[in-house]
């Protein structure tokens, strides 16, 4: 059966379309670039929040999509489609033209996990993303040397999250770690001083006129490694060693280093994770030797994930069939 969506949005004066509600069959959507033949530029308030603002009986808000209005009444009685909203939504992929995202956008989006947006990108409303829990990962289609929305979006964003930039495949990554602020009160007098804890903070302020400095994230690494916990600091190295953007050869040796201080909690959080092909790419990088993939297979062996462990076995038996050659292993770093 073929997947069904309405729409409800706004013209302005430019013919141009501001998304209000969206109505589907699926938790992962794809918002087009054009609906009803006029360009979608902007996500409104509350667009994909568990509270909706509208009726669809506005007379500025119109209706487009798989049929008529009544249809559309007919399939959300029927529970064919429900509103992309709330808890239903797990990732959304919003549309090259979108120029802007509105106030509480995703309010209560608690099951929401993945965002991508277009390079166009560069405004984003108050508490676009309040109360979305699950929310950890935003890929952004342009080059990671080019300026973005992230600054904006990580502004509203303490918690951990994950940057992706991508051009037909990632080229970047970038883990941000969680901080936390408060107020600390001094003396009888009750003056205040604004307390920040985490290196999640510092990584935050690494850009430069909205283009991501890595030169800059790479170096808070060493302090990082005094506050911030062990499984996200070996992400951290590992991404960065994936996607080395701008990776000096010094650094690189320092967050290999890292994990090879840290193999069995860095095994630990891929299989949790289901994320063992990273094993594959360090391996075929060069960076994991035979003997490390082992210790991997007996990581999944003692944290009972079969799947895991067929997975790897089947891998090594193609590697040492193909007979790769590291340029370099874990050792060299220890």
């Amino acid at each position: 059966m073929m997947s069904m969506e309405w729409f409800w949005f706004r013209e302005n004066e430019k013919n141009e379309l501001t998304l209000l509600r969206m109505f589907g069959d699926s938790p992962v959507v794809r918002v087009p670039d054009h609906i009803a033949g006029k360009k979608v530029v902007a996500a409104g308030a509350y667009c994909f929040s568990e509270k909706c603002v509208y009726t669809g009986k506005e007379t500025e808000v119109k209706c487009a999509g798989d049929g008529t209005e009544e249809e559309l009444s007919h399939a959300l009685e029927t529970k064919r489609v429900c509103s992309i909203s709330g808890a239903y939504p797990v990732e959304i992929i919003l549309p090259d033209s979108l120029v802007e995202i509105g106030d509480l956008a995703f309010y209560q989006c608690k099951c929401l996990e993945r965002l991508s947006v277009g390079e166009k990108l560069s405004k984003i409303g108050s508490d676009a993303f309040m109360n979305c829990r699950k929310l950890q990962e935003f890929i952004f289609r342009n080059s990671p040397k080019r300026a973005t929305a992230l600054r904006q979006i990580l502004a509203q964003r303490p918690g951990e999250t994950t940057a992706y930039f991508e051009e037909g495949e990632t080229t970047g990554a970038i883990v941000f770690p969680e901080y936390t602020e408060g107020y600390d009160v001094i003396g009888p007098a009750h003056i205040f001083s604004l307390n920040i804890e985490g290196e999640g903070f510092r990584a935050r302020q690494c850009f430069e006129n909205g283009i991501f400095q890595f030169e800059k994230y790479d170096r808070i690494f060493g302090q990082a490694c005094d506050t911030e916990e062990v499984l996200v600091l070996c992400r951290m190295a590992a991404l960065r060693i994936l996607y080395p953007v701008r990776l000096s050869e010094e650094r690189k040796r320092e967050y290999l280093a890292y994990l090879v201080s840290h193999q069995e909690s860095f095994y630990d959080f891929l299989i949790e994770n289901d994320s063992l092909e990273l094993v594959g790419e360090l391996y075929h990088k060069g960076i994991l030797e035979q003997k490390d993939i082992e210790l991997c297979i007996q990581r999944t062996v003692k944290k009972h994930s079969p799947e895991g462990t067929r997975r790897l076995l089947a891998w090594k038996k193609e590697w040492e069939a193909a007979g790769d050659e590291e340029e370099y292993g874990f050792e060299a770093f220890s």
